[in-house]
């Protein structure tokens, strides 16, 4: 199983390569995706283990940053 986007899920198969472009995304979030891959969903392109799971890897940056981000400005005030 692998978390796409952090919120669709697409069921892997354990035999496949993690090169071989078999999967296609059944959604993005445009804010926590890459360019790249906001193209491949638009196209229908299909995608590779390696390129979903570097999807998550930046979803879940951008959920970091994003979350941080918002909490500095507190931060910044409660330390003032």
């Amino acid at each position: 199983m692998k978390v796409g986007d952090l919120g669709i899920s697409i069921k892997l198969d354990d035999d496949d390569d993690w090169d071989t472009p078999k999967y296609q995304l059944k959604g993005i979030t445009k804010g926590y995706v890459t360019e790249e891959m906001f193209n491949a969903f638009k196209k229908g392109s299909k995608l590779s283990k390696k390129q979903l799971f570097e999807a998550d890897k930046y979803a879940l940056y951008m959920t970091f940053k994003k979350t941080l981000d918002m909490f500095m400005p507190l931060t910044k005030q409660t330390l003032n």
